[in-house]
């Protein structure tokens, strides 16, 4: 018993080394650095997205505050009262790299949207 176990363990640990490893990943944490391109979307009431901005190659760091300033800015004025939630793509320089999503709720847009 203690060799059928000990041969399905050594198995599983060739088989793990074998494997691929990840792909290299991109993480945005409190900054978006310089060069990435940044796209805003916003997403109506209907369920569709729209896309409200693109900025091309920052210049500099950008805090994500700012980032989601600037995302709740072109919403508004693209698509006035009519939105609900909001997404932020961050997008790195290589291709080597994937796209980071950051999305957020408008947690007021039910209430704002009942208004009008």
């Amino acid at each position: 018993m203690n060799l059928l176990r000990f041969s399905t363990l050594a198995t599983l640990l060739v088989l793990a080394s074998c494997s691929h490893p990840p792909p290299p990943t991109y993480f945005v944490g409190d900054v978006v650095p310089a060069g990435r391109r940044i796209e805003y979307y916003a997403q109506i009431h209907d369920g569709s997205w729209q896309r409200t901005l693109t900025q091309k190659a920052i210049p500099r760091d950008m805090p994500i505050q700012e980032a989601e300033n600037w995302a709740l800015s072109a919403a508004q004025q693209r698509l006035g009262n009519h939105w609900k939630d909001y997404c932020i793509r961050v997008i790195p320089p290589r291709r080597t790299q994937f796209p980071v999503m950051i999305w957020r709720r408008d947690t007021y847009a039910v209430e704002r949207f009942a208004v009008q």
